[in-house]
């Protein structure tokens, strides 16, 4: 799993080509490898991500079969089967350290997905805010959920109360717990990858 700031997500039904295209238009001074992740297909996207030149054939060359991912390949899928529970709209929020992955859904359609960093609660609550408001989120009926291991996430939660009526901790996948009790201590998108393959 890496993690980086030159990220997008696109429709799964552009060809490859057309990602990469997408990708440079949108970060002209990136210099690096491109990677385009088909893993969050049953969202119906793509992550298309880049990463520091010569890092994708060096893993490849050191580890048998490896898959480059970002953290969203498995969030995406994960949170996007929960969302087809209820009839609201369901923004999830999975942090680690300072880093946000925002995605929010619609039944089962996938609004919005991104990722942020925060140095502070407020900024962190800032940035979900934006994107309930983007995706026309009702702060009456609609949920927020966090995942994730941040020294922000409980003083953020308390900023979003302010705002949203249901701000809840997500349910950590209890068959994970199966794996080893120090499973939560893992960085969320790391421990969901178990489910996903």
């Amino acid at each position: 799993v890496v993690d980086t700031e030159s990220m997008a997500v696109m429709p799964d039904a552009l060809t490859d080509e057309q990602m990469m295209s997408a990708f440079d238009e949108s970060f002209p001074s990136f210099d690096g490898d491109v990677v385009v992740s088909r893993r969050s297909r049953p969202a119906g996207v793509a992550v298309v991500f880049g990463i520091a030149k010569g890092l994708e054939a060096f893993l490849m060359r050191t580890y048998y079969n490896a898959r480059i991912i970002s953290p969203l390949c498995s969030l995406i899928p994960f949170f996007g089967k929960r969302s087809r529970l209820g009839n609201v709209s369901k923004l999830n929020v999975s942090m680690s350290g300072n880093r946000l992955y925002v995605m929010v859904f619609g039944g089962t359609s996938l609004l919005f997905a991104n990722a942020f960093t925060a140095t502070s609660a407020d900024t962190a609550a800032y940035f979900v805010l934006s994107a309930w408001q983007q995706c026309g989120c009702n702060p009456l009926n609609d949920e927020i959920t966090v995942s994730g291991i941040s020294p922000l996430k409980s003083d953020m939660m308390d900023a979003l109360r302010q705002y949203v009526s249901f701000v809840m901790p997500a349910l950590f996948p209890s068959q994970l717990l199966t794996l080893s009790k120090d499973t939560i201590n893992i960085p969320f998108e790391l421990t969901l990858l178990s489910l996903c393959e």
